[in-house]
């Protein structure tokens, strides 16, 4: 019985060994596994990341080269946009310049030609003046020369009469008036 005992404590014991053993290998399979899984994983994450980060920098290389090209763009069309300003500008100052030559030179002729108008109306006046004055002393020697006729049909001397007519004209004989 001893030996029916002891075999039977021996095999308990190969058994708990086996089974000890087993599960010693289930625990190693498993933290090997674990261990594979987490490292699998942690280059996972890794690879990940570096393509996160790959993209990430492709992504900003991109936006920086779209910013660039707008910012390039923008200035191109902003330098344009000044250019044709500028160019609006001169055009608008030359004719700024074109127009105010144009009025001072229709306000110098608008002057000369005032001042022409003024120089043959005072040369009319003048020459109407003069006919004026002509045809009054004409008017005044037809009358004078009547009277001079008449005051020697009548007696007196032509001498006398031219006197006599001279006094008148100087308003020297009282209330008598030659009317022309």
């Amino acid at each position: 019985m001893d030996r029916e005992f002891d075999r039977q404590r021996e095999e308990a014991r190969l058994k708990a060994e086996q089974e000890k053993r087993e599960h010693e290998e289930r625990l190693k399979r498993e933290a090997e596994e674990k261990a594979r899984a987490e490292a699998e994983a942690k280059a996972k994450a890794e690879i990940e990341a570096a393509a996160r980060r790959e993209a990430e920098a492709k992504a900003a290389a991109e936006r920086a080269e779209r910013e660039r090209i707008e910012a390039e763009q923008r200035a191109q069309r902003e330098a344009k946009e000044a250019a044709e300003r500028a160019e609006r500008e001169k055009q608008a100052a030359i004719e700024a310049e074109r127009r105010k030559a144009q009025e001072e030179a229709e306000r110098i002729r608008r002057e000369a030609e005032a001042k022409e108008q003024a120089r043959i109306a005072e040369e009319k006046r003048i020459k109407d003046e003069e006919e004026r004055r002509a045809k009054d002393k004409a008017h005044r020697k037809e009358v004078n020369n009547k009277i001079l006729a008449d005051l020697i049909k009548v007696g007196a001397s032509e001498d006398v009469a031219k006197n006599i007519i001279t006094a008148i004209v100087k308003g020297e004989v009282f209330a008598t008036k030659i009317t022309y």
